[in-house]
């Protein structure tokens, strides 16, 4: 099984929380895989170099027949994608603007197409 290197890479933070939790993290520590990326792990995966891997599902959904979901993986902490207002900005309303953009429900649509779940 690959998944992204816990040092460097976000996806295998959260993999190597959720196998810890589940108590299997040390047992498959010795056979896997580290990528340098999520993309490589989806590389791997895609390839068929290796069984399995632990990627977004958002990675996923762009090599859609190519690799198959088969699971979601629980135990870690959510992963969310923060955005905000600055207060201090000069430029209050482009930034609310901005704002009411992402969620919109057009482009909740095209966040949902790659894969994100709504805001």
């Amino acid at each position: 099984m690959a998944l992204g290197n816990p040092a460097s890479v976000p996806v295998g933070r959260y993999t190597q929380e959720a196998l810890t939790k589940a108590g299997l993290w040390e047992e498959l520590q010795p056979k896997l895989i580290m990528g340098e990326s999520v993309r490589q792990v989806l590389d791997y995966v895609s390839r068929g170099e290796v069984d399995a891997g632990f990627v977004f599902a958002t990675d996923a959904a762009i090599a859609k027949g190519k690799v198959k979901i088969v699971t979601a993986v629980q135990g870690h902490q959510p992963i969310v994608y923060p955005v905000a207002l600055v207060s201090a900005s000069s430029k209050q309303v482009l930034g609310q603007e901005f704002l009411n953009f992402l969620f919109a429900p057009e482009s909740v649509a095209i966040f949902s197409k790659y894969g994100f779940g709504k805001p």
